[in-house]
């Protein structure tokens, strides 16, 4: 069994989120993390990009603006990880 990365991101509540990363790759030139909530009643991934600061030491996250871009993203992130797409 792989070993899961917790990410725990602050939402616009002020409130803690945790989050399982599920992938980080780059599409495009741009690099892209897909993250599955942990919480019980959670539903979808959240796909978001990943900026490094001017020396490349520090990340933040960021919306994915563009719904089309967001589309390609995830049909991508699909490809990569069909497992989780596969009827039972």
């Amino acid at each position: 069994m792989e070993d899961q990365i917790i990410i725990t991101l602050t939402d616009e509540d002020g409130d803690e989120v945790d989050f399982e990363l599920l992938d980080r790759f780059t599409y495009w030139k741009r690099d892209y993390v897909v993250l599955y909530p942990t919480a019980e009643d959670a539903e979808g991934v959240v796909i978001m990009t990943v900026e490094n600061d001017e020396n490349g030491d520090f990340q933040t996250f960021g919306g994915v603006e563009s719904e089309k871009l967001l589309q390609a993203v995830f049909a991508e992130f699909q490809k990569r990880h069909p497992e989780y797409y596969e009827n039972p």
